[in-house]
């Protein structure tokens, strides 16, 4: 539902031992510890094209072009205590949506269970990407050095 900090990974990926049969030049194994859902993006230049598909085996590999490949992906995060606690709050929201037609027969309920978990997520997703080193002011040399020079005041 979102490109969440706490299932963010970044892998260098293995080449293949298999030349890929069509299209490209290059196919990687995707991460399986922890496991890639989904590929967001590559070190490349934002024109670098890649396709995610199967191998003639039905792994997962990315094909590529390019003679060496990382990426930034999202991960599969089995710990709760991993996630963020509006994500979860989310989470809970989409599992009441799913079961609460089965078990009260109310299709409306449901409905009102997925408006609230989309009502939510905003709030979730701004949370999320609030998180991480905050930006450190810093102090305006100029200013400083005014001050010292007119005895620690500026409005002498």
């Amino acid at each position: 539902m979102a490109p969440w900090n706490f299932s963010t990974t970044f892998a260098r990926l293995a080449s293949s031992p298999d030349a890929p049969v069509f299209k490209w030049k290059h196919q990687y194994q995707l991460p399986t510890q922890p496991y890639c859902l989904k590929v967001r993006g590559t070190d490349r230049s934002p024109g670098a094209h890649f396709e995610i598909g199967t191998d003639t085996q039905g792994h997962r590999v990315l094909f590529s072009d390019e003679s060496t490949v990382s990426i930034e992906y999202t991960a599969r995060v089995n710990d709760l205590g991993a996630w963020s606690p509006l994500a979860i709050q989310v989470l809970i929201k989409m599992m009441a949506s799913k079961i609460a037609k089965p078990l009260t027969g109310q299709n409306s309920l449901a409905q009102q269970k997925l408006q609230e978990a989309m009502a939510f997520l905003p709030e979730a997703k701004g949370s999320d990407g609030r998180e991480g080193s905050p930006y450190v002011l810093r102090a305006n040399r100029t200013l400083v050095h005014a001050r010292r020079r007119s005895g620690g005041s500026l409005w002498r």
